[in-house]
């Protein structure tokens, strides 16, 4: 067995988990199209699509959770609420139309599949 090592930390690093989650469902979206061009290429296809979606749920929420605790006031006291809560927060605090029925925000509560995911069922 090998022996131990000791690390010390110099540096600060700040990691932006929303950014990461963008990255991992583009990384997903490019794949995708790849291999469905490919008509030889489909097994588990749908497998990655699904990934791709729960990917851009969970990245629409982490957007919505950076730019509240950067700009609403008290964000921590909203920031584990309702995610549609979290969005008319931030929207509020933007000065931004509020109203989710209109482009692009209707989506959210279209997809059943974003509501159950973001808790909005």
């Amino acid at each position: 067995m090998g022996k131990a090592e000791t690390v010390e930390v110099t540096e600060n690093m700040k990691l932006y988990i929303n950014d990461d989650l963008h990255n991992a469902a583009h990384y997903f979206k490019k794949r995708i199209e790849k291999r469905a061009a490919k008509k030889d290429d489909q097994h588990g296809l749908g497998l990655e699509v699904m990934a791709c979606v729960i990917l851009l749920a969970f990245t629409v929420e982490a957007h919505f959770n950076f730019l509240g605790y950067n700009l609403v006031p008290d964000w921590e006291k909203k920031e584990r609420g309702k995610a549609l809560d979290k969005v008319h927060a931030v929207l509020a605090t933007l000065n931004a139309d509020n109203d989710l029925t209109q482009p692009p925000y209707e989506i959210i509560k279209k997809q059943e599949a974003t509501q159950l995911i973001l808790n909005l069922a």
